[in-house]
């Protein structure tokens, strides 16, 4: 039985009244932060407007704008450009599942009637298969935001779970035609807030499957299959444990828009209370996944042109933007604000140094390797698998100089805390996602930051940010309802929509869509 198969079975049992009471509200936490990124998404200039005008009609809402009820596909089209457009979106492990969890699921809801309980199925089986389809292929050419395949297996699984079509079928058929998205458009233009619209070619595949088409079963792990060209050291094993682990519990929400890796340095410079125009200097201390990440947007920025999907993966363009504005938000990531302020701003981030610190780096691995056996996931490789792995790894991501960095760890005296970084609690012989505890995952992308600034020193640190998993709850739960206030467009009520989405399993899908809709 191929793993497409063996999570078809799992779905095909799956009843959202079985789901633990945490992983539900957690989803439904996850439901009101992508309608609020969405919101912001249209809040600033309606990028999606003429696809708007020009869809058919249909059942399903659009979340920008006049009221526009369309078809699924369009509907979910243009609600994920607007809820990836300033990257105001939430994140799990390994996946940034929100956009086509939630949203494919809300436009196949509506344009099939069926309830809250059923919408909230979709959402969670979706989240379930991305985490796990994200970590299978974690070492390889993209990562997180780039794995915009997620978006088209999440929605084909989402739409195979409400429209009652077998999800093997239709996976098979979405991951036949995997997207591959390019670094430039990603950190260098609107086309960025594109990246989840796969999941329309997701809601389609699923929809020929219910027709009877057919897809190869085994499409990931055959030769020359998704694996071999989407990994360099594939981990298919974490396909497993469905309905015994629940990645939903490792669900984390942005405070701010932007990358995760930018969230901690934000809240921080949000922390102090400084005049942009005394800072002398910022010196910023983090993981090697956040320098990563400025490294690849480097050189995407040009004297002409700061575009928000550029500032949103820079520390040193987001800290700038955080001090020179009143509040970090949708309203100073517009094009009409970044031209405006663009001598300022990059004066601004000249003076911010990213700086790579060990320490972080392992408590990236530590946090995760409280849920995960990262250890018994890697025991599974030979090390000639490893080592042609991380070379490939390393070759693609070359603008990172990982010799330095490891000749730097082992002079550091942490090279012992790395190693350990990856030893899990959870024990156990062989590698399986059964005995995951992701409600114990804590996503450190810290940060420590020093500001000189009128002559005075302010220091902070931190191992994450609010609403990161292994928070508290009711804090997260309390700042993505604030988030909502905060973005929702003064036609939504967003005490409403709360209520509605806190009941959600007894809601009819027309009682969600009145409340949701900006029209």
């Amino acid at each position: 039985m191929s793993r497409l198969e063996r999570f078809a079975d799992w779905v095909d049992g799956f009843d959202i009244a079985d789901a633990p009471d945490d992983v539900v509200e957690r989803a439904k936490l996850q439901v009101c932060n992508v309608l609020t990124a969405a919101y912001a998404g249209g809040g600033t200039g309606d990028i999606t407007e003429e696809v708007r005008r020009k869809s058919p009609e249909g059942d399903a809402t659009v979340l920008a704008g006049e009221e526009t009820k369309t078809d699924a596909v369009t509907a979910y089209y243009i609600n994920s450009v607007l809820s990836m457009r300033y990257d105001y979106d939430d994140y799990l492990f390994m996946a940034h599942s929100g956009h086509s969890a939630v949203l494919a699921s809300l436009a196949v809801a509506e344009e099939n009637g069926v309830g809250g309980g059923e919408l909230l199925r979709a959402v969670v089986a979706a989240n379930e298969l991305e985490g796990r389809l994200g970590a299978s292929v974690v070492v390889g050419p993209h990562n997180g935001q780039m794995w915009s395949f997620l978006h088209q297996a999440g929605a084909a699984a989402a739409t195979a779970v409400i429209e009652d079509t077998d999800a093997a079928d239709s996976l098979s058929m979405a991951l036949y035609n995997p997207p591959f998205p390019l670094e430039p458009g990603f950190m260098g233009g609107d086309s960025k807030a594109t990246t989840a619209t796969t999941g329309s070619a997701g809601i389609r595949a699923a929809r020929l499957a219910a027709s009877g088409a057919k897809g190869a079963p085994d499409v990931l792990e055959a030769e020359k299959g998704f694996y071999d060209r989407f990994s360099y050291l594939p981990f298919p094993e974490v396909l497993s444990g469905f309905g015994a682990s629940w990645v939903t519990r490792s669900l984390s929400y942005k405070p701010y828009p932007g990358c995760a890796y930018v969230q901690t340095p934000v809240e921080l410079i949000e922390g102090f209370d400084i005049d942009a125009d005394e800072v002398e200097q910022v010196e910023v201390e983090t993981s090697l996944l956040t320098c990563g990440m400025e490294e690849m947007s480097r050189p995407h920025r040009s004297d002409e042109h700061l575009p928000a999907s550029n500032v949103t993966f820079s520390v040193p363009y987001s800290v700038a933007l955080a001090l020179h504005s009143d509040r970090y938000g949708p309203d100073v990531l517009n094009d009409g604000y970044l031209r405006k302020n663009r001598d300022e701003l990059d004066a601004l981030a000249s003076k911010v140094e990213l700086r790579h610190d060990w320490q972080h780096t392992v408590d990236v691995l530590d946090g995760i390797s409280r849920g995960v056996a990262l250890d018994g996931m890697l025991a599974e490789r030979s090390v000639r698998e490893k080592i042609s792995g991380l070379r490939d790894f390393r070759e693609e991501h070359s603008r990172l100089s990982t010799t330095s960095e490891l000749t730097r760890l082992l002079r550091s005296g942490e090279t012992r805390d790395f190693l350990d970084s990856f030893t899990s609690p959870l024990g156990g012989d062989g590698f399986d996602l059964s005995d995951a505890s992701f409600g114990d995952v804590e996503f450190h992308f810290g940060a420590s930051v020093e500001v000189r600034a009128g002559g005075g020193v302010h220091t902070a640190s931190s191992s994450d940010h609010t609403g990161a998993s292994g928070r508290e709850f009711k804090e997260t739960h309390d700042a993505v309802y604030e988030k909502l206030r905060d973005e929702a467009p003064e036609t939504v009520d967003a005490d409403a929509v709360i209520d509605v989405v806190d009941d959600l399993e007894s809601r009819g899908i027309d009682e969600v869509t009145e409340v949701v809709s900006p029209g």
